[in-house]
């Protein structure tokens, strides 16, 4: 069984709208299949790394997708992200030193579209999330591992644009669930 993680809402959006685009795909996806994947909503900060840690040692999960908001202007696609930045001292945030690079091997080799990319997802709590969930793999050969941003959608309040907003979730799911179908291929 696949990990699927997704943080809360945060930030000036998050507060406006109380929505998070990560956590509405997962809940999509969970919804649609129930009891298919294991699931884990992260706060951020520091926190988010303990109730990582936590979720990985509960159970035998044959991999991990977190999902992130990517903020900003991005893509209509969901970005499956290469790598994550491995920091060499985490506690200074203003100006992270980055050690290297480590590779999602499943990113790397997937057939899912890398949309955009963000080719540096910098010290945010994302990189950290995927970092983590990339040292958990690093121990279990087949188990793929991938962090995929989930564009923000900035609208998801105002009941005008509900159309719009429902197709860009819809669409989102389609291509997340895609990506979840290759890992669990992989993972067999």
């Amino acid at each position: 069984m696949i990990l699927l993680t997704a943080f809360e809402p945060f930030g000036l959006k998050g507060w406006a709208t109380g929505t998070n685009a990560s956590q509405v795909v997962q809940s999509r996806i969970l919804g649609a299949s129930p009891g298919r994947y294991g699931s884990v909503v992260l706060p951020l900060g520091e926190a988010c790394l303990g109730r990582l840690r936590e979720a990985l040692a509960g159970q035998p999960w044959t991999g991990v997708l977190a999902l992130g908001e990517s903020g900003g202007i991005t893509s209509e696609h969901v970005v499956l992200e290469p790598f994550a930045n491995d920091i060499a001292r985490p506690a200074v945030w203003k100006l992270p030193v980055f050690s290297g690079q480590v590779a999602s091997a499943f990113a790397t080799d997937a057939k899912a579209p890398k949309r955009g990319g963000a080719g540096s997802m910098g010290a945010y709590w994302c990189n950290r999330v995927h970092l983590e969930a990339l040292a958990w793999g690093r121990g279990r050969a087949d188990a793929p591992v991938a962090f995929v941003h989930v564009p923000a959608v900035i609208g998801a309040a105002l009941p005008v644009y509900g159309d719009h907003v429902e197709a860009l979730y819809r669409r989102y799911a389609a291509e997340v669930q895609a990506i979840l179908d290759q890992m669990q291929a992989r993972a067999a």
